[in-house]
């Protein structure tokens, strides 16, 4: 078997990717999300390399670049999952001798982090100070809207219907296209960065907006807070403070999960525990009820 092995033609992780594409993810029920993982796969690790040279000190600093870029462990976990399925399947297929050990992050179910109107206020003025006013701008957005980073940076004019005040979501990670309306201030930034000569942003909003050099932008604002060991204080927590700040104000579990694209009500119920003041008023129907 290692002699037939050694006569195989190398295969690229890109080729690798491939092939599983079409035998596991084309046809499941969130291909747009398993798109999203080989992509970040494919780009982490290298397009072209060998896929029996793919070690566990490769797989362990790729993903210590994705926490480095704001990854949470949850997400690192389903890009691992997908590199498993793929190595497990090649070394199946005799392309491979064995596939390399891969570790996987323990997962909690502590408190979700999400920032406070201070430190929202306090990272885009620094932003600003910084020189970087679209990343500023991009924060307020991803506050105002709970858009995953992703899915706004791939945003295009055309998913942008500001004569109804809607952003149309055709591909998402749950694999279910969804729109979410503007708030006041939404709409407003993005009819600012609408007007013509707007440069780097003819196609979308966010195009100028490079999520490495995002990223190093707030974690140099975060530490300039004093919060460089809050490992938490990542911008998906403008997403949880967007679905925090829902449940607070007592908008229904329902129609936050549709706002949030969550593909799974279970997912969304984390927030639950925030609106103890509709558990109170829900007791309270139960008790007047029970009294006639």
């Amino acid at each position: 078997c290692k002699e037939t092995l050694m006569k195989t033609k190398a295969m690229t992780l890109l080729t690798l990717s491939q092939r599983a594409w079409e035998k596991f993810w084309e046809t499941s029920k969130s291909p747009a999300s398993h798109a999203s993982n080989v992509k970040k796969l494919l780009a982490t690790l290298g397009k072209g390399r060998d896929i029996r040279k793919i070690s566990t000190e490769d797989i362990e600093k790729a993903c210590n670049t994705w926490l480095k870029e704001g990854a949470s462990e949850k997400t690192c976990n389903r890009r691992l999952a997908a590199l498993s399925r793929m190595l497990k399947w090649a070394e199946r297929r005799r392309w491979i001798e064995r596939r390399p050990y891969i570790e996987r992050f323990k997962e909690t179910g502590g408190r979700r982090r999400w920032q406070t109107d201070e430190e929202e206020a306090e990272m885009v003025r620094l932003l600003e100070e910084a020189g970087h006013p679209r990343y500023a701008q991009f924060v307020v957005f991803l506050a105002e809207t709970g858009l995953r980073r992703g899915e706004a940076l791939g945003l295009s004019w055309d998913n942008i219907d500001l004569d109804e005040g809607w952003i149309r979501l055709w591909v998402t990670k749950g694999g279910t296209p969804r729109s979410v309306p503007m708030t006041a201030k939404v709409f407003n930034l993005l009819v600012e960065l609408s007007a013509p000569g707007v440069a780097g942003d003819y196609y979308g909003p966010w195009v100028s907006v490079k999520p490495s050099s995002f990223t190093d932008a707030w974690n140099a604002a975060r530490k300039k807070m004093g919060l460089a060991g809050d490992s938490g204080f990542t911008p998906h927590c403008l997403r949880h403070g967007f679905a925090s700040r829902l449940v607070q104000i007592g908008v229904s579990i329902v129609a936050v999960k549709e706002l949030l694209g969550h593909a799974k009500i279970e997912t969304t119920l984390i927030y639950a525990h925030l609106a103890p003041k509709n558990l109170s008023e829900a007791l309270g129907e139960f008790e007047r009820s029970r009294n006639g």
